[in-house]
């Protein structure tokens, strides 16, 4: 055992044996806290610290959930979260949904601001007509386009054709007829200008042509222009063009 020499007031200094027993009683009030280590040596389980260095609110740091006892149960049993979460499941993706309905009394409003993957048939304002949408899209998307473009074969000459009385028109006018119409019914619209032809030109009976009153064709010399359909005209007009050079229509 360890000895203490202690002046005992009375027959001067005495040695005084320092056991676990009286430890405490004789330097308790002599030591401060960081000195108090294990006083007891795991002899009891008293705590021999201050009531206000046991107190939570005094802590410094932090611990894991797992160290306090009734954890989960105090949580399970919050009125907040069971209200938050009695009703929310998976389905076994990465995603929670609630497994109810949650209308209730009013139907609410849903704008495409606050929700997405609604049905389009609940909505206001079908997002799915095209007269709701913008920007363009390809003619590959349109099912019948190709069947409705050739029912509408109708085309403005001045936007294949210069028609300043200048510049050849022939071969413009010829790829016109020959490539792009090829061959479907269609009406090619003459508006103001003149067509200069320096080549002789016969366009076929699926062509039609229609001209401004004001619009001309200039044929070169010895060239011919023949043309096998229909000529439009207003009304008490027979054609309403001029032509410089041969020009040749079917017979009536």
């Amino acid at each position: 055992m360890a000895q203490q020499i202690r002046n005992n007031g009375e027959t001067g200094l005495v040695a005084r044996t320092k056991t676990n027993e009286n430890f405490t009683e004789l330097y308790a009030d002599k030591l401060t806290s960081e000195q108090l280590t294990d006083l007891t040596d795991s002899g009891d389980s008293a705590l021999h610290y201050h009531a206000t260095d046991r107190a939570r609110s005094n802590h410094t740091g932090t611990q894991t959930v797992s160290t306090i006892s009734d954890f989960d149960t105090e949580v399970s049993n919050n009125s907040s979260v069971s209200a938050n979460t009695t009703h929310k499941t998976s389905d076994g993706s990465d995603h929670t949904f609630i497994d109810q309905s949650v209308i209730s009394g009013a139907t609410p409003t849903l704008t495409g601001t606050n929700f997405t993957g609604i049905p389009n048939g609940g909505l206001t304002t079908n997002p799915l007509a095209r007269a709701n949408h913008t920007g363009t899209q390809l003619a590959n998307t349109i099912s019948d386009f190709d069947a409705q473009v050739k029912l509408n074969f109708n085309y403005n000459a001045l936007s294949y054709l210069t028609g300043d009385g200048i510049v050849d028109d022939y071969s413009a006018l010829y790829d016109l007829i020959n490539t792009t119409i090829d061959g479907d019914d269609a009406t090619i619209y003459f508006q103001v200008g003149t067509y200069k032809l320096g080549t002789s030109l016969s366009i076929p009976s699926n062509v039609n042509i229609k001209m401004e009153i004001g619009a001309m064709f200039s044929i070169d010399t010895g060239k011919e222009l023949s043309i096998n359909g229909g000529i439009e005209a207003g009304y008490y007009q027979i054609f309403d063009g001029v032509v410089v050079g041969k020009f040749n229509v079917p017979a009536v």
